[in-house]
């Protein structure tokens, strides 16, 4: 039986051996199997080009969106400082108070860089953060609830009207 296998296979190596002579003997497949290996030389080197300009595209993209943000960014924050001086003027005029901004210290852990430590003394009108307690949540939660924002400019907008 492994005799017969071993001679089965040796007479099928044999015919596959003659049949690649014969056909690399003829000169059509000669040239057909010239054009496969040139096509496939082109369409790697079309991939590699393609691939190279697509990711310096998608690169170039990625760029132009940094820069657009940044634009964003930087007009809005223009928009809003116009708006603040405008606010500003529009209270003086009519004599309301502006507070200055509240700015948080966030308590630093003592094991932090004494860099952090330096950039939190530097600035000592920041007021301390506290965590809250239940009843400041609750009082939080009653005043700033959905639709209360809607209702106190409503009841000023009719005692200014009424005022006047």
């Amino acid at each position: 039986m492994v005799k017969l296998d071993a001679k089965i296979k040796k007479y099928k190596a044999k015919e596959l051996a003659d049949k690649k002579r014969t056909r690399d003997e003829d000169p059509g497949q000669k040239i057909l199997r010239k054009k496969e290996r040139h096509s496939a030389r082109e369409v790697h080197f079309v991939t590699t080009k393609l691939a190279r300009k697509f990711r310096r595209q998608a690169r170039e993209n990625k760029f132009a969106l940094t820069a657009k943000k940044k634009q964003v960014i930087k007009n809005i924050a223009r928009q809003e400082a116009k708006a603040e001086e405008v606010i500003k003027e529009k209270a003086e005029r009519l004599g309301i108070p502006t507070p200055p901004t509240v700015h948080f210290k966030v308590p630093i852990p003592e094991d932090d860089s004494s860099i952090d430590d330096e950039i939190n003394k530097e600035k000592p009108h920041f007021a301390p953060v506290k965590f809250a307690s239940l009843e400041e949540v609750r009082d939080a939660k009653v005043a700033f609830a959905p639709g209360a924002a809607d209702k106190v400019a409503e009841e000023a907008a009719a005692m200014s009207l009424s005022a006047h």
